[in-house]
């Protein structure tokens, strides 16, 4: 290979931490692989029907438990074993909800998608960051909490599109466009309650300033007996519309003014930060419990049977990431054709040179051993842009 390739290469090539990271994160895998195999014996004579297909719930259960387990620990590559040189061009994955390394994946395919978007729109429009909450629940009313928040918050946008009307409060004013909201779900450990809320991004009119004279005390002002917060009347007016579309109550001017208090809604001018909306359900769940885990190294201080079988009912066939107005049914390319093309023929170039030298071998490996690799024998392993970015998003922390 001349010097030009050789730099090129060195462009393409990984470091190595975005595997080492990924296998930091599959390490749970197989607990949660044994939780899958557990679910579908508690519940194997249930049916799951989708389409036309109907299946047993063990099969489905026992399917997870097999692609979780096998998440990430195989590389597809070319190698070059002369050079110790390997093109990635697979990474096995299995996109289930609770493995951590997928989801930390998506989360970041969707930023990728829609900060553009959000940036433009933020150039004629102003975005708010808003988030809602709901009382506390236990395991046993997860499921009905989380399915009663999405279709409270569809309600809700009705008033804010102004497809449903309030007499005497003029939503139009607010010139709401759209928005984006994601679920998350924490959890209280000393309560052992769990903590389902929304984050979302909102689309109004430039200049309304919501979130400015936060003048108003409530009971949601207070933690741990201190006060922290003062809201505006704005963030009061949605905390009581979002109670009354949560409890199923009618939504009138009238009810709104006669409701004492809502329930809490937080609301600031989002300036740029979008990260929130994309991390997946259960991330700061997950990262909290593998934090205890790591403290003791005790694998029972991370997620229980009985907390993953209460969020698997509550997400599954649900989506997490939501949108409306004009984000609706919106579907946005994930990179610039240009630059995949550019990167491409950079790539075919490096390939070309290698195969000048010698015959690349297509061949499949460990994890571990391409750790070993890249680490311990400094290999050199290089992959084309978008599989290069999917493993540069891996490395980091988990949330």
């Amino acid at each position: 290979m001349d010097l030009f390739d050789i730099e090129k290469l060195n462009t393409y090539k990984n470091s190595g931490k975005s595997f080492c990271d990924m296998a930091r994160r599959i390490r749970i895998n197989p607990l949660i692989a044994d939780y899958y195999e557990h679910l579908g014996c508690d519940y194997e004579d249930m049916l799951v029907t989708r389409g036309i297909n109907t299946t047993d719930f063990y099969t489905k259960c026992h399917k997870r438990a097999e692609r979780i387990l096998e998440c990430g620990r195989r590389v597809t590559t070319t190698q070059w074993k002369e050079s110790k040189v390997h093109h990635v061009t697979s990474v096995q994955l299995c996109a289930d909800k609770f493995c951590g390394n997928c989801q930390k994946q998506f989360a970041n395919r969707r930023e990728h998608r829609y900060t553009p978007l959000l940036q433009v729109l933020n150039e004629k429009y102003d975005l708010y960051h808003i988030a809602l909450t709901v009382p506390n629940c236990t395991g046993f009313f997860l499921s009905e909490t989380v399915g009663n928040i999405l279709k409270a918050f569809g309600k809700m946008m009705k008033f804010f599109l102004c497809r449903k009307k309030i007499r005497g409060l003029p939503f139009e004013g607010l010139g709401c466009r759209g928005a984006i909201r994601s679920l998350e779900i924490t959890m209280n450990e000393s309560m052992s309650t769990y903590h389902p809320h929304l984050h979302c991004i909102f689309v109004f009119r430039k200049g309304i300033e919501l979130d400015k004279y936060k003048v108003f005390t409530n009971s949601f002002s207070y933690s741990r007996g201190r006060k922290v917060q003062q809201f505006s009347a704005f963030e009061v007016l949605v905390q009581k519309l979002w109670r009354l579309c949560y409890d199923g109550d009618k939504v009138t001017k009238t009810a709104i003014e006669n409701l004492e208090e809502g329930y809490s809604c937080i609301v600031n001018y989002a300036d740029g930060n979008f990260h929130q909306i994309f991390k997946y359900a259960v991330a700061g769940l997950l990262a909290e419990k593998k934090k205890a885990m790591r403290k003791d190294g005790n694998v029972q201080k991370g997620l229980s049977y009985t907390e993953f079988k209460d969020l698997y009912f509550a997400l599954e066939n649900r989506r997490a990431l939501q949108g409306y107005g004009c984000f609706y049914g919106l579907k946005l390319d994930e990179a610039e054709l240009d630059g995949d093309d550019v990167a491409d023929e950079e790539i075919r170039s490096i390939i070309n040179s290698l195969n000048g030298v010698e015959e690349g071998n297509f061949t499949t490996e460990k994890l571990r051993d391409v750790i070993e690799n890249i680490v311990v024998k400094k290999h050199v392993y290089f992959s084309d842009k978008d599989i290069k970015s999917n493993l540069d998003s891996l490395a980091g922390d988990d949330t």
